[in-house]
């Protein structure tokens, strides 16, 4: 007897939207790889990925799904309504500027927003259908940023949209089959891997917590029930972690240097004495700049895909996500994106199953992430964060036993023997 994802309605509809989500970030992947920002083949398929995307949005928008409370509903329109007077508070030469519109930070990452308008069966069916398959591409190429110079930007991408969801799979386990279960769990391994061999500080913190929080997980609320098992797992992941940490001592100098020098590295400190510097206004920090808002913070980037030329001193990200939601949106922005994840949060912890209770400690890493980076692009982490969101503040799934979910999630195939087939 095995598990077979179940379809049902919409689930193709939102199987191309993950899979829009994933070609659009080939396309700039390419663009980071090569560095050449003019290719058309690249382009139009970061285009085309962007216009499938928004229509499957728009064509599946509901109004009035049931299961979340009035004090839900008026947070998250209010946090809707804040963004579009964000968007309309933007400098007119910025609204106008083509190049905003196709970049994976400026705007595209507030389309997310609406996926708490989207039916959360179908996505999540299609969400774990996609990204089991997703899985085995990221195992093909996770080697690139390990053999060929890449950089940070490249990596970030490569991670949030390819690896990402393993964290879902692997920290849900207790719903799916052994082999996605045990693929998730080597996908997080090597993308935390190439996140210490490319000294991607903030990538190593993530997709260690996604790790440690999974293993705690599937020993003692997973998959896994022999407690003589349990026991076993658990001496040697110990004895993993010693000596992990001994061969991490002995080739601190060798294999692991490049993170053992920029584990000694302050290369935050002018970026944010700048933004500090810049941001001081009263004003700026109770609303914001805008959508498009940027900092003056000169001379700290090289030529990349926001800055194609190299020249320019003002910048539209800081590696912040807290400071970062107070340059767009002003405190404002901040107050009502941590209200809706502390809310989901709560909630998803009080909720019958562990799916829900799993999905909250995967919004507990992202406010972790949003101290040293973790902010919001047109990726696969973005909107899976969003789609979390939408399920730990429905009270339709916050009330499902583990049994409900599996079935939501997967049916049973039957084999028929032999005899049975005549």
């Amino acid at each position: 007897m095995d598990s077979i994802s179940v379809k049902g309605e919409r689930f193709w509809d939102f199987a191309l939207f993950w899979i829009a989500i994933i070609c659009y970030n080939t396309g700039v992947l390419v663009e980071e790889f090569t560095e050449d920002y003019t290719m058309v083949m690249p382009k139009l398929l970061i285009v085309c990925s962007v216009l499938v995307t928004f229509v499957i949005i728009v064509r599946n928008l509901n109004f009035r799904l049931a299961g979340r409370t009035n004090a839900v509903w008026a947070l998250f329109y209010s946090t809707l309504i804040w963004c579009a007077l964000m968007y309309f508070r933007s400098d007119s030469v910025e609204l106008l500027d083509k190049f905003n519109y196709i970049q994976p930070y400026p705007i595209l990452p507030y389309m997310a927003l609406l996926l708490f308008l989207m039916p959360g069966d179908a996505m999540l069916r299609s969400f774990i259908f996609v990204e089991n398959r997703v899985n085995l591409i990221f195992i093909a190429v996770f080697f690139i940023p390990i053999v060929f110079k890449v950089n940070n930007g490249f990596i970030q991408l490569l991670l949030e949209t390819f690896a990402v969801g393993a964290a879902f799979i692997y920290i849900t386990n207790r719903y799916h089959p052994n082999k996605y279960v045990i693929i998730s769990f080597i996908v997080l391994f090597l993308a935390f891997l190439v996140a210490i061999l490319t000294a991607r500080r903030n990538l190593m913190l993530v997709f260690a917590l996604y790790l440690m929080v999974g293993s705690v997980l599937l020993v003692f609320n997973g998959k896994i029930k022999s407690t003589e098992t349990r026991f076993i797992l658990i001496v040697v992941s110990m004895l993993a972690l010693i000596g992990s940490a001994v061969f991490y001592i002995e080739e601190s100098k060798g294999v692991f240097s490049k993170i053992t020098n920029r584990a000694k590295e302050n290369t935050r400190e002018e970026v944010f004495l700048s933004y500090i510097v810049d941001m001081s206004n009263p004003k700026d920090l109770a609303v914001g700049r805008g959508l498009f808002g940027r900092y003056y913070c000169p001379g700290v980037d090289g030529v990349n895909s926001l800055n194609p030329t190299g020249t320019e001193d003002y910048r539209k990200d800081i590696e912040c996500g807290y400071l970062q939601l107070i340059l767009k949106g002003g405190m404002i922005f901040l107050v009502l994106y941590l209200a809706l994840f502390l809310v989901a949060i709560f909630k998803g912890f009080r909720a019958s199953n562990q799916m829900c209770k799993g999905l909250a400690c995967i919004l507990i890493i992202q406010l972790i992430d949003m101290v040293p980076f973790g902010l919001h692009a047109f990726n696969t982490k973005t909107f899976m964060l969003w789609m979390i969101l939408s399920v730990c503040l429905n009270n339709k799934y916050l009330q499902m036993s583990d049994d409900e979910i599996l079935n939501l999630l997967y049916k049973k195939q039957f084999s028929l023997l032999l005899w049975q087939k005549r």
